[in-house]
Order: structure tokens, then C-alpha cells, then sequence
């Protein structure tokens, strides 16, 4: 009955830091995409390339580094959905 007990503890608390961790991915992408769009970034019509497009007010460089975060939470995001 121990065994059981402690098993069940166990998975149930690998299954709520795998949770967390994901909850955390999503939150940074919010918060990506809300730093993004403050300046009224947009992607650029660039295919191939496509690039931040921000408007004046932004900072130099504003669209490159937050799209870059936001690139890579998505990422660690689909790593976390294969496993």
C-alpha cells in the first residue's frame, strides 16, 4: 500500500512541474507578443526573411530582440509538445 502511496506521489508531482513549466512557456509568449505589439510591430512582407516591422516611437532594434524571445519560447514549446 506504501508503494502505491508513494508512487502515486510521486508521477503526480512530475506531472505538475511538467505543468508549470509549460504554463510558464505560454506566459512568456503573452508577454512577448504584448511587448511586441506595444509599438505596433508587425512582421515585414519579406517571405523568405520576414522581419519586425516597429513603428518610429520603438526603440532601435525593439522588433529583433523580442522576436527573437518570442521565436525561441515557441520553440521550447514544441520541444516540450514532442516529448
Amino acid at each position: 500500500m506504501k508503494f502505491i502511496i508513494i508512487t502515486f506521489l510521486i508521477s503526480s508531482l512530475n506531472f505538475n512541474s511538467y505543468a508549470t513549466e509549460n504554463i510558464s512557456i505560454k506566459n512568456k509568449e503573452v508577454i512577448y507578443s504584448n511587448l511586441l505589439s506595444r509599438f505596433e510591430c508587425v512582421r515585414g512582407p519579406n517571405i523568405n526573411n520576414p522581419q519586425w516591422i516597429c513603428n518610429e516611437e520603438a526603440p532601435k532594434g525593439w522588433g529583433e530582440f523580442y522576436s527573437d524571445k518570442l521565436k525561441r519560447q515557441k520553440n521550447l514549446r514544441k520541444q516540450y509538445v514532442e516529448n
